[in-house]
């Protein structure tokens, strides 16, 4: 019986179809990225809200500010151009959800003229009202349940500021301020503002001083407060950080370029060539 030789052209046209199918199903360990099922990802919540994916904040610029609302975790500082951008589609009656546990929203609030500000240093523990650990304090919503945190920072929001307090931790709370877990003597007690609302323009500024709110964690506990903050609109994620990781963006143009049909063309054009060779040789 005649040998079959592979050409290299099919070699490399299965390797890609290979590799293709690995990265869209393979999981990532990037904090806060959709692809990531582990508890600090939002495949979740992914799941659950089939977002738009904003794969740069600049985007907002693109979308109906009256339909949307957009969710972004921030990991990094904003430029001036995003702040821009973000401040424009709020007035035009957007509505952006920032989560901030270190203090990169401040530089939006600081443009808005509000004297709000997110505390970036120590976190609030609560050893009393808490989810399992006293690093998951929670906090008093007023659509009447509580919603659990992540190691959460308080937000200033004094009288004047132009905010209405949205989430507030129980007066068992405290700011650990030497980073030993338990409550030391002259910590400061809550109750602790830890999300604020503030109304611009025809719109709504949303900041919750904590990025874990939405990880997988706690997102089953805490799905009913996001929903009713995104309401009747289309949500839009915020994804620039973690696309900056090679897994994360190769995942989401495989999304974007909707792979599976692509996939499925190739697996039967492989096929097709294997089935011709054979026969020719055989």
């Amino acid at each position: 019986m005649p040998r079959i030789r592979v050409p290299l052209g099919f070699t490399l046209l299965a390797a890609c179809i290979i590799l293709v199918v690995y990265l869209s199903g393979a999981p990532t360990s990037t904090s806060l990225s959709i692809y990531n099922t582990g508890w600090n990802g939002l495949s979740e919540l992914n799941e659950d809200l089939q977002p738009g994916i904003l794969s740069n904040i600049t985007q907002v610029g693109n979308l109906d500010p009256h339909d949307t609302v957009v969710i972004a975790a921030l990991t990094r500082p904003l430029n001036t151009l995003e702040v821009d951008e973000l401040i424009d589609y709020v007035s035009r009656g957007g509505v952006v959800v920032i989560l901030d546990d270190s203090g990169y929203s401040n530089i939006i609030l600081e443009a808005l003229g509000s004297g709000c500000r997110v505390w970036g240093g120590a976190a609030i523990l609560d050893g009393v009202y808490r989810l399992g650990s006293s690093y998951h304090p929670l906090a008093y919503w007023e659509g009447g349940y509580s919603v659990a945190l992540d190691a959460p920072r308080p937000i200033n929001a004094s009288e004047g500021c132009g905010a209405k307090a949205l989430l507030v931790t129980s007066p068992y709370s405290f700011i650990d301020s030497d980073h030993n877990g338990y409550y030391t003597p002259g910590e400061e007690r809550g109750p602790h503002i830890v999300g604020v609302r503030l109304s611009v323009g025809e719109g709504a500024l949303v900041i919750v001083g904590d990025t874990g709110i939405v990880m997988n964690q706690l997102y089953t506990r805490n799905a009913g407060f996001i929903r009713e903050l995104i309401g009747d609109r289309t949500p839009y994620l915020d994804q620039s950080s973690q696309l900056g990781h090679f897994m994360d963006y190769i995942k989401y143009k495989i999304r974007e370029a909707e792979a599976p049909g692509a996939l499925a063309l190739a697996l039967l054009a492989a096929a097709s060539v294997v089935s011709a060779y054979a026969a020719r040789t055989g």
